[in-house]
């Protein structure tokens, strides 16, 4: 319900996901942002997706599920109210993933589900899951997120920006 004259930029999820999925996303942002002469704000996808779960009573690990055996992760927590990457996003298989986790934590995303097995074999009662309805990222956390991105004067540049894969990406 918003005029874009009443924006004052654009939050997009810069990565890790789906190679088409941050290309249009990432395409569509920087359109906007040059048409109407607004800042950039690029969020980390997994941030998204760990802010509607943080509470600060544990660490969130974000995982989305990468394929191949692998998940898109990357640990987050609260710090005075906000939210605060632990580490590098990362993408590796789970089990690499797992005796570097914080404990207890507090697991969300895709990834999570399906590796839910292996994760609680080898966490036991450290690993707590969030509900799958919080199974992907959530466009209102990316605007959140961006909105203090935005505060901080950290934009994007439009003209070299490009979307956080993670993986390499290879033409066919």
């Amino acid at each position: 319900g918003l005029d874009l004259a009443e924006l004052d930029g654009v939050a997009v999820g810069a990565g890790p996901g789906s190679f088409t999925g941050l290309r249009i996303g990432m395409a569509t942002a920087k359109g906007l942002c040059m048409a109407c002469d607004l800042p950039l704000l690029t969020v980390p996808t997994l941030a998204g997706l760990a802010l509607p779960c943080a509470s600060g009573a544990a660490p969130v690990c974000a995982m989305l599920d990468a394929r191949r055996g692998e998940v898109y992760a990357g640990v987050y927590e609260l710090e005075d109210g906000h939210l605060v990457a632990k580490d590098e996003n990362v993408v590796l298989p789970v089990a690499d993933l797992l005796p570097d986790l914080p404990r207890p934590i507090l697991l969300v995303g895709d990834g999570a589900c399906a590796y839910r097995e292996e994760i609680r074999a080898y966490l036991g009662s450290a690993a707590h899951f969030a509900p799958e309805a919080f199974g992907l990222p959530c466009g209102g956390a990316i605007g959140l997120l961006g909105t203090e991105l935005l505060a901080r004067g950290d934009v994007a540049d439009l003209a070299s920006v490009e979307p956080r894969y993670l993986r390499r990406y290879h033409q066919i």
